[in-house]
């Protein structure tokens, strides 16, 4: 009789050690959803730290039980390492990051649900059909900007050469930008300063230069202007040789680079 008693005293006493502990130790509910995020966002755990994809989770989350919320259970297992909620952070606040992730990746998958379903694409074949008729026009407006670009670069450097070389026409050039009445020679701009229309600020620049430190006009000029030149060169020939799909396939490479770059920051 005595032994029976001691044997029901001792499963009461377990039963009640077991439903203490219970109580005194904090029970982790995450959603199956969250639970499933949270997995995949811890790459790796062990003794040493954790590997996660998202930075903010080395904050909530820990490996070290020390540092671990008072009296709680691991929150989760990876592998054979349990990972603890780190004190001062509560499961409400880990869950509503999770919860604040999933929401954006659903906003993603419903955008690209969207733009996957139109199936827009470049009908390149029927544009070009719809195009050739205009091609002979197009070859006639390219072969006019041709020439408007050789005849404008070539005035430009020749009114730059008389106002670096003949002190008379600069200073004409000087009293009209001066007085600001020539308005076919002189412009105006937004804050009422005066500038000349046909004379690079190249050629006035190089000027002011030489007054300063002697040096050769032309040299400053050429220096300062071959930059463009050589980008005016470059237009000149692509148009003038009909290479107008080597500017496209720059164009169509250097996009296709930004985005292979925000395809990677995406993934």
């Amino acid at each position: 009789m005595r032994r029976k008693g001691y044997k029901i005293f001792s499963s009461l006493m377990l039963v009640i050690t077991m439903f203490t502990v219970f109580l005194t130790q904090s029970v982790f509910a995450l959603s199956t959803e969250e639970e499933t995020w949270l997995d995949e966002a811890i790459l790796s755990a062990s003794s040493s730290g954790l590997a996660t994809t998202e930075a903010w989770l080395n904050s909530y989350l820990t490996v070290d039980s020390s540092l671990a919320v008072s009296g709680s259970g691991p929150i989760l297992v990876k592998g054979t390492t349990p990972i603890y909620l780190v004190s001062g952070k509560t499961e409400d606040e880990l869950s509503g990051e999770i919860q604040a992730r999933l929401q954006n990746a659903d906003v993603v998958n419903n955008v690209d649900e969207i733009t996957d379903g139109l199936q827009i694409e470049a009908d390149t074949q029927g544009a070009a059909s719809m195009i050739s008729g205009f091609v002979p026009l197009i070859n006639l407006v390219i072969g006019i900007l041709l020439y408007v670009i050789i005849i404008g670069t070539t005035i430009y450097s020749a009114l730059d050469i008389l106002y670096m070389t003949y002190p008379l026409f600069r200073n004409k050039c000087e009293t009209a930008k001066a007085s600001g009445d020539n308005k076919f020679l002189i412009k105006q701009s937004s804050t009422g300063e005066n500038s000349y229309r046909f004379i690079s600020d190249d050629a006035v620049q190089a000027i002011k230069e030489k007054e300063v430190s002697g040096k050769n006009q032309y040299f400053i000029y050429f220096k300062l202007r071959l930059v463009s030149l050589i980008l005016v060169a470059i237009i000149v020939y692509i148009l003038f040789s009909g290479n107008l799909q080597l500017i496209i396939n720059i164009v169509l490479r250097f996009v296709a680079g930004i985005m292979d770059v925000l395809s990677g920051l995406q993934s």
